[in-house]
């Protein structure tokens, strides 16, 4: 599991990313 918060921290406005991540 992703820390999300750490990860939209680093890349603000990532979500595209964070869901190819999950």
């Amino acid at each position: 599991v992703y820390d999300v918060t750490s990860y939209l921290d680093d890349h603000p406005g990532g979500d595209e990313v964070l869901l190819l991540a999950t």
